[in-house]
């Protein structure tokens, strides 16, 4: 089922459209991702590309790692 509904979010990302995905699974996201926004305690903590998303190692440390 998720791969049905990944399928169907990349067509729409393709024909140009925006897409909201709120998801837990990072690699996921930043792999259709062209922003990337990290929130905590209701405010914005990051804002940037993909790749620096995955960069940023101490945002993902911080916010995103188990």
């Amino acid at each position: 089922m998720v791969e049905a509904v990944l399928e169907i979010l990349r067509k729409i990302n393709q024909e140009g459209r925006s897409i909201l995905l709120v998801e837990h699974a990072i690699d996921v996201a930043l792999a259709m991702a062209k922003r990337a926004y990290v929130m905590s305690r209701e405010k914005i903590v990051f804002a940037g590309t993909s790749e620096e998303l995955h960069a940023a190692h101490d945002v993902r440390k911080n916010y995103l790692e188990v």
